[in-house]
């Protein structure tokens, strides 16, 4: 029995570019007539509807049309990467998925889509060194800060055992590269501080050179199809508490990145300084990069070093590598000149959490 598949957030970032590579792919599972895709506006819905499948405008956080969708499309597989901080757009889905397995007697999955924010030292996670074969789930769930991204995959994992439904929590590190997608072609930290840089007429930088890991985009959607492949041949492949995976592909410095783009970004005459200058404030810093201020340090200047096992079990092979990484920054810069303004699904969320507060 042929599993269906909803990838909601499909006019996101990475919710496009894996939208892009599933229709592209020689997958006979993957065919466009298993696939639908969720967004959230009318215009979002209009720029996916000459792709050929089921484009749904849907509402998330409402249970009753989330199983509607769900069950009408007969999905059996939800690839979730609308948002990693709102349990209240992620528990709908999954009890969806238990309805359907239920009526059907059909193995569901749900994919989630979150980030290494979780696992910084800034937000509460408690080691700098850890494997992705470690207790993960455990630790989370112990640790007291109630970081939302961490409060969101504890509540995964355990609603998703609870409806009998099999989880994988994806944790994507910084992510680069031009999207694959037909809304939102750009990702947020490298597109940010080219942005602040050219805003502010100057690259500025945390004081701290900050390691942090890393994935190009096309990578990354090719992770997914490693894992879908996995799920789909019936292997087991490690869910649930084992179920956390961390496509990291590579590590970079910060410092050696924004010198690069102060240099790009000063020889194409969009800046007035080619030198990098430490941030007067975190609040300077939040404003300049469009990012809440109870997130600008844990995106730009938090890191972490995970071990990663499962990847090479999965079959896994990145392409894109530091120094390939380096030498494609000047395409960074004409992704952002091309891309206009911010579509970032990702900071509207951020804003929205950080009004009403982490607890809430």
């Amino acid at each position: 029995m042929a599993h269906k598949f909803l990838i909601t957030g499909a006019a996101g970032f990475i919710g496009g570019s894996i939208l892009t590579d599933f229709l592209a792919s020689n997958n006979p599972l993957l065919k466009k007539g298993n696939i639908s895709a969720a967004v959230r506006s009318q215009e979002q819905a209009d720029a996916l509807s000459n792709l050929g499948i089921s484009v749904i405008r849907l509402d998330l956080g409402n249970e009753e049309a989330v199983f509607a969708a769900i069950l009408h499309n007969d999905i059996s597989v939800v690839i979730h990467t609308a948002s990693c901080i709102d349990a209240k757009l992620v528990l709908p889905l999954i009890s969806g998925l238990g309805k359907q397995r239920e009526l059907s007697g059909k193995e569901t999955a749900f994919i989630h889509t979150s980030g290494t924010s979780s696992f910084y030292k800034s937000t509460g996670w408690p080691y700098e060194e850890f494997k992705d074969t470690d207790a993960i789930f455990e630790t989370e769930k112990q640790v007291e800060v109630p970081f939302p991204v961490r409060v969101v995959n504890v509540a995964v994992k355990e609603h998703a055992e609870a409806q009998g439904v099999r989880s994988f929590v994806v944790v994507p590190p910084l992510v680069y590269g031009k999207g694959k997608g037909a809304w939102n072609k750009v990702s947020v930290q490298f597109p940010g501080s080219i942005r602040a840089s050219i805003s502010q007429q100057k690259t500025s930088r945390f004081e701290a050179d900050t390691r942090t890991p890393a994935v190009h985009i096309s990578d990354l959607t090719g992770f997914y199809q490693c894992l879908i492949s996995n799920f789909l041949s019936g292997d087991s492949t490690p869910s649930g508490d084992k179920g956390y995976y961390f496509p990291i592909s590579h590590y970079f410095n910060w410092w050696e990145v924004l010198e690069n783009f102060a240099t790009a970004l000063y020889d194409r005459g969009l800046t007035k300084d080619r030198e990098t200058h430490v941030w007067p404030s975190d609040e300077v810093a939040a404003s300049a990069l469009s990012i809440p201020l109870p997130y600008v340090r844990v995106l730009w200047d938090s890191g972490l070093k995970v071990s990663t096992e499962k990847n090479t079990k999965l079959g896994w092979n990145p392409e894109w590598n530091k120094d390939r990484m380096l030498l494609s920054l000047e395409d960074e810069i004409q992704n952002v000149v091309d891309s206009g303004g911010l579509k970032s699904s990702s900071l509207d969320a951020m804003k929205k959490v950080a009004e009403k507060g982490p607890s809430e």
